[in-house]
């Protein structure tokens, strides 16, 4: 008996994915912190702006991503909703 393939079909973007856009996003921020401050500032502030900043994009485009992903999974709900509605 063969066993169906399965797709792999998205309902949101979790943690996993915030954590990852966190990583990604955490050179850049922190980059671009230590540019804005000025050179008397001790290491830890710009990289405590590069956190928050990072964990503030992560956050933004996880929201994207998810919002993207809840329309067509209601996109998907409402064309099933009319095949059904068309058999009956």
């Amino acid at each position: 008996m063969a066993k169906k393939a399965k797709t792999l079909r998205l309902d949101a973007a979790g943690w996993t994915f915030w954590i990852v856009v966190f990583l990604v996003m955490l050179a850049p921020c922190t980059y671009a912190a230590f540019k804005i401050t000025y050179e008397g500032a001790s290491w830890t502030a710009p990289v405590g702006i590069g956190i928050v900043a990072a964990s503030l994009a992560a956050g933004l485009v996880t929201w994207a991503v998810n919002s993207v992903l809840q329309r067509q999974a209601k996109k998907r709900r409402q064309i099933r909703r009319k095949e059904t509605k068309k058999r009956k």
